[in-house]
Order: structure tokens, then C-alpha cells, then sequence
């Protein structure tokens, strides 16, 4: 049985597979092992980990797709799911005939379908393609159909796996409004490498490490630790760190500061730099990974002991959206110059449409949307 508050319940959930062995054997692999928690009704949860951590085989059990080796799942409600590229579609079909049959295996009325419908094709942006079997869209084109679909038709537990990195920023914001519009009853399962992604959306986080025993943390995303596992998070291990480090200049800590409409980006760095060149600087990106802008100080040569680097950010610069502040070091070796990042997590900057009296930032949006001194003649007719 599962309590009356509660959507789903993951009670010793363990998952192996036999996989052969370096001498030519076979042996056991863990995907999970011995994972357990639950999540009230309207909950949104965040798995994150590495790539092969297990993330989207604990999506497929919860989906129904593959059985645990071990352990219980119980859901409460009706569940939809979108875990890979042809998920839940027939390839053959077109997108107008994939909505209907989606919606009838999911218990659907015809009605309930047709009234649905002009609003799956108008968010999913599919266009004239409606028609066109589905094995001819293009992957960005199938995920935001499958999307727009299951966004649209009433469910009591959602299942994503990546959804939020599909399409352009312009359907990543519909994305993001369509998950905030969801009913409060609405449990949201989310599996995202985007760590602010998930900071922004989620209530809890589940953190399934990569390690020999395959444990994971477990707790409200206010509480996570996200500073302990940023190693583990990141696609860059230690030892690669220290391969491309600069010793001459180490980042002690980094701190985004709010202030009267701007964004302070504070670095407290350890230099004994050298003769040669060299430079400290932060890059911007959007949710896309795609550079907005960089900055660079003064040249750092020659210079010793703790410095605390400043500069200032304001939020009429930006457009909507959420945006990541990387820091790194410029410098010439061997003639050439190279950049090196000195953190493994960026910083999180969110800008909304915060100021009174502007129009609504994400339906007339820019990357950048600085604030400029327009002059207004009055002209003679």
C-alpha cells in the first residue's frame, strides 16, 4: 500500500545486468543498488549524476519498461513518460495519428483528443510536417511533438529525460513555462545534466553516484551538498584538472552578490604569476552552452599574494532566462595563447522580468537586451 499524500514510493530498488568480463568471463554490474525514497503528490524531483550512473534505468523501472532485479516501485495515478527518441510513437504514422493513438492507449476520449489537439500542434512547432510519418522528422522535431503531447493530455506522474535541452531557446522557454503551468497535484520526474536547470525547477534531488558501491544521496534541494559532489558532477575528472591547472593562480572561492538591479561577480584568487602575460576573465552562457559575452581584467602579471577580483553585471544587459558564469585564466605558453577554466561549476545567473513597468522579457526576448539611450525628436510634418 502506498499513504494517501504520497505519488510514488521506491522501497531497496537494485537493478544488475551480466556483462562479460576483461579475462573473458561474466560478472555482475550494479545499475542500482539498494535506492529507496518517495515523493508526495505535486513534488518535482531532479536525478542527476554521470553518464552511466544509472539515471535513465531508474526512469525505465519507473516507467514499466524494464523489471527491477530487486525491490518494489508503487505509483499512484496515471503515469506518462518520455525516455528516449521513439518512445510511446509509431515510426510508420504521422504526428496527427501518433496524438490520437497516444491518446487512446493512454484511456483518452476521441473528444478529449480532438480538443487537445490544435494545441499540441501549435506548442510542439511542427507545422505542415503534422501529416509527415514520424520516422522522417528530424530528433528535435520527434521530441518536441512527443512533449507537446504528454504536456497536453491530463497525468498525475510525468517521467522526462532531458526534455529540458530539447529544441532552441525559444522552445526551451515554452518548455519551461508549460512545467510551471502544470496542475499543483502533478508529480515531475526530471532526469537533467543541467545542474541550474535542476536547481530552478526542482523541490528534491536524487544524486546517483558513479562509484564502486553505486550509493546515492537523497534529500530537498535546499539541503543537497551540491558543493561536495561538484568533482563528481563534472565531465572533468582531477586528474585531468591538474593535467591543463595554471599553478600560478588558484580560485579560492567564487560568489555571485544581488545588489540594486545587478549581479556582482566576486573571485578571490591566490596569484605568483610570472614575466609572461596573463589575464583573468569570466565567459557568459545562455542555457544553450552558447557564449553570450567575456570579459577579461587588466594583465595579472608579476602579481602575488590573495586578490579579489570584482566586476559587475546588470540584469538590463540580459535577456530572460538563465545564464552561467565560467572563470578562467589567459595566457601565452610556447607563443600560442590558451584559456583554462579554473572551476568545475559555473555560476548561476537568472534574470527575470523583475522591473515594473517593462514588457514581459520572455515573449519579446534577446540573449543580450541591454538597456541603450534612445533619443525621440519630435518631427515637423
Amino acid at each position: 500500500m502506498i499513504e494517501e499524500t504520497l505519488a510514488l514510493k521506491v522501497n531497496g530498488l537494485t537493478k544488475t545486468f551480466i556483462r562479460t568480463a576483461e579475462h573473458g568471463g561474466t560478472e555482475t554490474f550494479y545499475a542500482l543498488n539498494n535506492v529507496s525514497f518517495q515523493l508526495k503528490r505535486g513534488e518535482i524531483l531532479g536525478i542527476i549524476g554521470k553518464n552511466g550512473s544509472g539515471k535513465s534505468t531508474l526512469l525505465k523501472i519507473l516507467s514499466s519498461v524494464t523489471r527491477p532485479t530487486e525491490g518494489e516501485v508503487i505509483l499512484r495515478g496515471k503515469v506518462l513518460s518520455i525516455l528516449d527518441i521513439g518512445t510511446g510513437m509509431h515510426p510508420d504514422l504521422s504526428g496527427r495519428q501518433n496524438i490520437f493513438l497516444r491518446g487512446e492507449l493512454l484511456g483518452m476520449t476521441k473528444q478529449e483528443i480532438k480538443d487537445a489537439y490544435p494545441k499540441i500542434v501549435e506548442f510542439s512547432e511542427i507545422g505542415d510536417f503534422i501529416e509527415t510519418p514520424v520516422k522522417h522528422y528530424s530528433s528535435g522535431m520527434f521530441l518536441r511533438l512527443a512533449f507537446a503531447i504528454i504536456i497536453h493530455l491530463k497525468a498525475d506522474i510525468l517521467l522526462l529525460d532531458e526534455v529540458l535541452s530539447v529544441g532552441d531557446l525559444g522552445f526551451r522557454e515554452k518548455v519551461r513555462h508549460a512545467l510551471n503551468a502544470l496542475p499543483p497535484s502533478t508529480t515531475v520526474v526530471i532526469v537533467s545534466h543541467e545542474i541550474h536547470t535542476v536547481r530552478e525547477f526542482v523541490d528534491s534531488i536524487l544524486y546517483l553516484k558513479s562509484d564502486e558501491h553505486r550509493s546515492y544521496v537523497f534529500s530537498c534541494k535546499t539541503d543537497f551538498p551540491f558543493d561536495d559532489f561538484v568533482s563528481d558532477l563534472s565531465t572533468i575528472s582531477h586528474k585531468e584538472l591538474e593535467c591543463y591547472s595554471k599553478p600560478d593562480v588558484v580560485l579560492l572561492d567564487q560568489k555571485l552578490l544581488e545588489n540594486n538591479g545587478e549581479t556582482t561577480c566576486q573571485f578571490r584568487l591566490n596569484l605568483n604569476t610570472g614575466s609572461e602575460p596573463i589575464f583573468f576573465g569570466i565567459q557568459a552562457q545562455n542555457d544553450l552552452g552558447n557564449p553570450v559575452f567575456m570579459s577579461t581584467s587588466p594583465d595579472i602579471r608579476q602579481k602575488k599574494g590573495a586578490f579579489c577580483f570584482e566586476v559587475a553585471l546588470p540584469h538590463n544587459l540580459f535577456g530572460y532566462g538563465t545564464y552561467t558564469i565560467h572563470c578562467g585564466i589567459l595566457f601565452k605558453e610556447g607563443g600560442k595563447w590558451k584559456m583554462v577554466s579554473l572551476a568545475n561549476e559555473a555560476q548561476t545567473l537568472t534574470v527575470t522580468n523583475s522591473e515594473a513597468g517593462l514588457f514581459p522579457k520572455e515573449y519579446f526576448n534577446g540573449i543580450l537586451q541591454p538597456t541603450f539611450d534612445w533619443q525621440v525628436t519630435p518631427q515637423k510634418e
